[in-house]
């Protein structure tokens, strides 16, 4: 601890009692925020006493204006006003008793003089906006602010309207409120000093005092408080002259009709400034007291303190040099320094033990790190080996270069007599070790190696001090010949059972802790896993090259298929061409000679005879369809496919179409689900449908009314399936393996004639779009044919 760390704690002492005494200085802020709005409080009460008084004092001018008015309006020189000298003379005497008024005027209905106390009234007042007031509403008017028309003076107007008899307005009766009378009252007001008094008219014109009469603040914010107040109001804003003050305003002459107002402004600061001189006072005082504080704080704190902190700081720096040995010489009392004191020795001795620990753990990391370079570099090599023997030789050498192991071996446990340990791999053996080492996995003499206890009991084996145990066999032999203090033994697993073990040597004395052993068993784990693996990779290796040569002898044998298959196509179609000559050529002949025969001789040949020949056109006839559909069906697998989109609505219509044109006698209604089309060849797909339609319409022709549906299913498979369904003939479930041989029928010839090749068509041409077919039926209810085109 330096010297400024030593003046940095008596800071913080210094600190600690100011933090100590904050919240007396803020009590202190308190205290006086607490008496400024006290003072405030009291500033807003005496300003409002004020304010009523002067209300009343400015009010009585009305007051007596008014009573001067119904007075007047009373008198019978006023009242007559025949002798004009005598009603000027009368008035004229009522301003000089009264000094706030200007003038006394009447005026007739439409504005015009008809007496005034002054030598030189007005001639019209009709323009004036009290005149138009008191005309129109017939009571008495207190106008704004004005300036005389005779006595050129600021002034307000007072206003009644004299009545005849009749109740109708004969005259107006005006006197006029001298305001500079009313400033100069408002100035000897007895006021505290920089008070405002402010009377305004409902315009926002300023009849007093006189430094403001005349000046229109409707715009200001103090007017806008107080304009259309009814009651008394207290508010804080900035004045008319800049200053923030405490203002309570009231309204006057509310009972004349009057719009004028009165403000009285108290400065708000100086209702704080005593307060404030009395805060600053405390403040001082707590700042003389807070200082000689923190003197006495200064100079008892070095005594007691920092002494035995710098004695503490002085063998702190004797640690952090490494002088682990250092301690302090202060007593160890129940005090907090004695205390400390103990403790900081305490900390000494634990760190010089602690000091003792990390050497011999930093040399136990050193050995685990370099476990763990070691464990790294042998799982590269695992990757890389080719072969068993190439892994082990690679592990020997890391280990040997990376452990700082004089020996390291790879043994294997083989089966016999002896239980006999093999070494595979070796880094660091003497030159005649074959003939002068013999390990084994039994318990016997040559069994009581690390690698034969790891073998044989299955668990990592650590032999200390092995070259000062004649009892462990091979390896004290091996220790005293290579020369080194432990070894270890390493069981390696392969598919769950010991293969061998894997064995290193150190020549220092107690390596080989629980952490680095646990390593080094890592290690062990990876190589057996390492064995499997190369294993596998063997038998994958010659498992792809068994699946090679099979698929050689698959594709030769395709190649021998697919040649047969050709031949056997050019068989079908040199088939097919020999049943569309040499077999049409010998049926034309029959069918030919039958029919001359029975046109020649017919009329002489007996009715059996005639039944005879029939029946010879008739098969002859049926012989040349089932060569024509043979041949159709032959065609269909050999036929180039050209693929498009086939509107199968469409196609489905017009074959329906064509029937019911082949039979119009029959009843039949044929349902086709609109928007149906398919990817297909468009030829295949039109035999397609005409097979199957026609099946339809062949096995329903003996229902009263037909039904024939052409349609589209979603299967669970989320397949689109179509369907064709009839309500005919159906047929027994338990022959649908039939349905699609050829030649294969269901029903006899005489029922329903055909060949039995449609349906194993409709088949074949499914087939050779990557679908498929069934059907589903019951006999005497109709048949449905499903099938699903790739």
């Amino acid at each position: 601890m330096t010297s400024v760390q030593i003046r940095g704690l008596t800071r913080r002492m210094l600190i600690l009692a100011a933090v100590a005494l904050l919240p007396v200085l803020l009590l202190m802020v308190y205290v006086g925020w607490i008496n400024t709005e006290e003072k405030i409080a009291r500033e807003r009460t005496r300003t409002a006493h004020l304010a009523e008084l002067l209300a009343r004092e400015q009010a009585l001018p009305f007051t007596l204006g008014r009573q001067l008015l119904h007075s007047l309006a009373a008198t019978h020189a006023v009242v007559d006003a025949k002798d004009a000298a005598t009603c000027h003379a009368v008035l004229k005497q009522a301003v000089a008793d009264n000094p706030y008024l200007t003038i006394i005027n009447i005026f007739s209905p439409a504005g015009d003089i008809l007496n005034s106390s002054s030598e030189a009234p007005p001639a019209s007042v009709a323009d004036r906006d009290w005149f138009r007031d008191v005309m129109s509403n017939g009571r008495m008017v207190v106008s704004n602010y004005l300036i005389g028309k005779t006595s050129k003076k600021p002034a307000v107007a007072m206003a009644l309207p004299l009545r005849d008899k009749s109740g109708k307005t004969r005259a107006v009766l005006m006197l006029g409120i001298d305001l500079g009378w009313m400033g100069r009252a408002l100035a000897n007001v007895p006021a505290a000093e920089d008070t405002n008094i402010v009377v305004v008219d409902g315009q926002g014109t300023v009849l007093a005092p006189e430094r403001w009469l005349g000046r229109s603040i409707a715009d200001h914010p103090v007017f806008k408080h107080v304009h259309g107040i009814t009651a008394p109001k207290s508010f804080e804003e900035v004045g008319i002259d800049g200053v923030e003050r405490i203002f309570v305003a009231r309204p006057l002459n509310q009972d004349l009709g009057g719009r004028s107002y009165l403000w009285v402004a108290a400065p708000k600061s100086s209702a704080s400034e005593a307060v404030l001189r009395d805060f600053l006072g405390g403040t001082l005082l707590v700042f003389c007291t807070v200082l000689a504080l923190f003197a006495v704080i200064w100079w008892e704190g070095g005594r007691m303190v920092l002494r035995p902190v710098r004695e503490l700081r002085e063998v702190a720096e004797r640690l952090g040099r490494a002088q682990l040995s250092a301690r302090t010489d202060l007593p160890h009392g129940n005090d907090e320094i004695g205390r400390l004191a103990a403790s900081f020795d305490e900390m000494a001795e634990r760190i010089e033990t602690r000091e003792h620990d990390l050497e011999r753990s930093r040399e136990s990391l050193l050995r685990a790190n370099r476990a763990l370079r070691m464990l790294t570099t042998v799982k590269d090599a695992i990757v890389h080996a080719e072969d068993e023997q190439t892994l082990f030789d690679d592990l020997c050498l890391v280990i040997a270069r990376q452990s700082g192991s004089v020996v390291a071996f790879v043994a294997r446990a083989d089966e016999g007599i002896d239980r006999p340990l093999t070494v595979v791999a070796q880094q660091g053996m003497p030159a005649n070790w074959r003939e002068s080492i013999a390990l084994s996995w039994g318990d016997n003499e040559h069994g009581r190696c690390a690698a034969g206890v790891a073998v044989r009991e299955g668990h990592t084996c650590v032999i200390h001090d092995v070259r000062q145990g004649a009892h462990y066999g091979a390896c004290h032999a091996l220790a005293k010949a290579v020369g080194f203090e432990t070894v270890i033994g390493l069981p390696v697993r392969v598919g769950g059972r010991v293969w061998g073990a894997l064995v290193l040597a150190c020549d220092e004395f107690g390596v080989f802790d629980q952490e680095e052993a646990s390593l080094l068993e890592e290690l062990a784990g990876d190589v057996g896993r390492g064995i499997e693996t190369l294993r596998l990779r063997v038998e994958k290796q010659a498992a792809e090259e068994a699946l090679l040569r099979m698929m050689d002898n698959l594709e030769r044998r395709v190649d021998e298929r697919t040649r047969d298959l050709e031949a056997a196509n050019r068989d079908l179609q040199s088939f097919s061409y020999s049943v569309s000559h040499d077999l049409r050529a010998p049926l034309r002949s029959i069918e030919g000679f039958a029919h001359a025969l029975d046109e020649e001789c017919g009329p002489v040949l007996s009715e059996d005879c005639r039944g005879y020949l029939e029946r010879i056109r008739d098969a002859a006839q049926r012989m040349g369809g089932l060569i024509e559909d043979m041949i159709r069906l032959a065609q269909i697998s050999s036929l180039e496919m050209r693929t498009s989109t086939v509107d199968l609505t469409a196609l489905a219509a017009k074959i329906g179409a064509e029937l019911a044109a082949a039979e119009p006698q029959r009843q039949m209604r044929l349902t086709v689900a609109p928007g149906l089309a398919a990817r297909g060849d468009p030829g295949l797909l039109r035999v397609l449908m005409q097979n199957l339609l026609t099946n339809a319409w062949k096995y329903s022709s003996r229902s009263p009314q037909a039904e024939i549906e052409f349609g589209l299913m979603q299967l669970p498979s989320n397949e689109r399936a179509y369907f064709v369904r009839d309500n005919g003939a159906g047929f027994d479930m338990a022959f649908a393996d039939r349905l699609f041989r050829p030649f294969s029928r269901l029903h006899h010839a005489d029922d329903f004639p055909g060949t039995g090749i449609g349906l194993a068509t409709v088949a074949r041409i499914i087939a050779r779009h990557g679908g498929r077919v069934w059907a589903a039926a019951e006999k005497g209810k109709g048949a449905t044919f499903y099938f699903v085109l790739d």
